[in-house]
């Protein structure tokens, strides 16, 4: 009795003008959106490709200005200490693979082929895969953490006024890590 008093309470108070909600946006309305806010972000996104691309240019020719200390620890993170989530992912991914194999190639006498299928199968397409995904959400999410943080402390700017491109200072080592790192994790 008590909480339908208080429901009937909740819901007499009318809204306020101006606050009231406009209903979801329909499949259309979504798309339409979506499409409006990647056309928004597509200056921004294609100029830092361009700035990265130029980062790359200035290291390759030796003129990029980086730390090269930062950069043994950077590959220490993104490869050996994503091995043990690597190793898990790829255990539990490929015994997924093997028991719902096992249930395909059984219709047709074939189970012997279940080791066959995992190792190739992982080889050749999920273990690609399955890094880039790994990488993505474990370093990608770290980095992304640990730059906006330095946006908010401001940190990024400091670098910008003392004449130091943040691009080749912290992007660059990372991107260098992760090239490093990647193709000896999926071979991994």
């Amino acid at each position: 009795d008590g909480l339908r008093r208080l429901l009937a309470l909740a819901f007499a108070v009318p809204s306020a003008p101006g606050r009231e909600r406009a209903p979801p946006p329909g499949l259309q309305g979504s798309v339409g959106q979506q499409t409006l806010r990647l056309w928004r972000d597509l200056p921004a996104m294609v100029e830092f490709a361009g700035e990265v691309c130029l980062s790359l240019a200035r290291f390759v020719t030796g003129r990029a200005r980086y730390r090269a200390g930062a950069l043994p620890l950077l590959i220490e993170e993104v490869g050996p200490r994503a091995l043990p989530i690597v190793s898990l992912i790829s255990f539990l991914v490929g015994t997924i693979l093997a028991y719902m194999g096992a249930v395909q190639l059984a219709l047709v006498g074939a189970e012997i082929y279940i080791a066959d299928l995992v190792a190739i199968g992982v080889v050749r397409e999920v273990g690609a895969l399955m890094t880039g995904i790994i990488l993505a959400g474990r370093t990608g999410a770290a980095d992304a953490a640990q730059l906006g943080t330095m946006q908010v402390n401001d940190e990024i700017d400091a670098f910008r006024t003392l004449g130091v491109s943040p691009i080749d200072y912290l992007v660059l080592p990372r991107m260098l890590a992760l090239l490093a790192m990647v193709p000896l994790l999926t071979l991994y």
